[in-house]
């Protein structure tokens, strides 16, 4: 079996590894390898430039037979490759034009097998973004708009190559609109070209409503087939004051990995009631392998689990899934501030929230840290909050010192 071509990202380009794309219906069937390799090999080979269209190219007039149309679809066995576009202006072009380069293209889809499939186990699918700078260096420029629907410039899309299970229902799922991490990648650059611009800059105030809807709608997103909520989107909220939630990012929360902060997003979001009560001293945890959160408050109060994951998709996207950053664990918490005031993250490491979704109430905490501690089964929670790395967490220690405690079994 030949190796895949493969070549690494330039950040900020990244690719990113999730079991979403694998098989939903049977999550013990994963991706094989010789499928992925064989269809990569599928793929047109060459170094010169070649047409594509996007979608409704049947609107133009060609002599003879017109060139392919995008999202371009390789199989093989039970693994497909998908190359698409992130262009949110694509419904009224008609069909734009893009000359690219085959390799390119193979190489990025050698590089997803190469980082999801041969590099977990068991095997993922994923994507990988080509170009993401265009949309990222025109949003910041003194000619972006936050609203790409009214004159995005074709100058400014970007491309995704994408490796999933053959029969996974992913059809609308566009990994360069709707996958987190794509919000998450765009909304942090901006968020850091805000936070070095001056207040009296005439800049300043075009970045900040930007940053602020892109980032509205970044906070909105679930990687999910019925979730289409796109980064650019044009929902806004009305009327909310603007009493911020800060994310804090703290490598003495350890260092949660990017797969199982998925697996958690994506398997343990769906099934919650509608609202969650906390009282003081007693802890919601989550766990999906080195993934876990803690939900828990300082007084009595009430809160719905729309809150909780709109705080929870926060603090993975900006701690864990940030393409420019080492994974860590965080917090998210209330803090007042002053609504002018987005920043303090070069020193401090916080990222106010400026997505006005304000998920938190005062007195709410959501923390993401990675459970050391070795135990012997599923613990209640009295042990749990008992626990060497909980107490860390709540004391701002580092909990990898808790890597040594191993509880064992009960006995009768």
């Amino acid at each position: 079996m030949a190796n895949p071509l493969a070549v690494a990202p330039t950040p900020p380009d990244f690719c990113f590894c999730s079991d979403f794309f694998n098989d939903p219906n049977n999550y013990e069937t994963y991706l094989v390898l010789n499928d992925c390799v064989q269809a990569e090999a599928l793929m047109p080979r060459g170094s010169q430039p070649l047409p594509v269209y996007e979608p409704n190219y049947h609107q133009l007039h060609f002599i003879g037979q017109p060139p392919p149309e995008l999202p371009l679809l390789y199989h093989h066995g039970g693994c497909q490759i998908k190359v698409d576009i992130c262009d949110p202006y694509d419904t009224e072009r008609g069909g734009a034009v893009f000359y690219t380069v085959p390799d390119d293209f193979r190489e990025m889809a050698g590089w997803v097998i190469n980082q999801c499939v041969v590099g977990h186990t068991p095997s993922l699918g994923g994507f990988v973004t080509k170009n993401i700078s265009n949309s990222i260096n025109y949003l910041r420029s003194h000619t972006g708009v936050w609203d790409p629907y009214n004159g995005y410039p074709l100058s400014a899309t970007f491309f995704t190559v994408e490796l999933s299970y053959d029969t996974r229902e992913t059809d609308g799922f566009h990994s360069g609109s709707f996958d987190p991490t794509v919000g998450g990648a765009i909304f942090t650059s901006l968020h850091d070209t805000l936070l070095n611009t001056p207040f009296s800059s005439p800049d300043w105030n075009r970045l900040s409503e930007m940053a602020e809807r892109i980032g509205h709608n970044w906070a909105s997103m679930v990687r999910g087939v019925n979730h289409h909520e796109p980064w650019y989107g044009n929902s806004y909220p009305t009327n909310v004051p603007i009493d911020p939630v800060s994310y804090e990012c703290d490598a003495k929360l350890g260092n949660p990995t990017q797969v199982d902060c998925s697996q958690l997003q994506y398997s343990q979001f769906h099934n919650q009631s509608d609202t969650v009560s906390l009282e003081p001293g007693i802890v919601n945890f989550l766990h999906a392998d080195t993934c876990s959160i803690g939900i828990s408050a300082s007084a009595s109060l009430t809160m719905t689990w729309q809150q909780i994951i709109a705080a929870v998709n926060g603090l993975i996207e900006i701690c864990v899934n940030n393409p420019l950053a080492t994974a860590v664990g965080g917090r998210a918490y209330y803090e007042p501030q002053s609504p002018s005031d987005i920043g303090g993250r070069r020193k401090t490491k916080k990222l106010r929230d400026i997505t006005a979704l304000n998920a938190l109430p005062p007195h709410a905490n959501v923390s993401l840290f990675r459970q050391y501690e070795i135990f012997s089964d599923f613990p209640p929670p009295a042990q749990e909050i008992a626990s060497c790395t909980w107490q860390h967490v709540l004391n701002e220690q580092d909990v990898r010192s808790c890597s040594s405690v191993h509880h064992r079994p009960s006995t009768p």
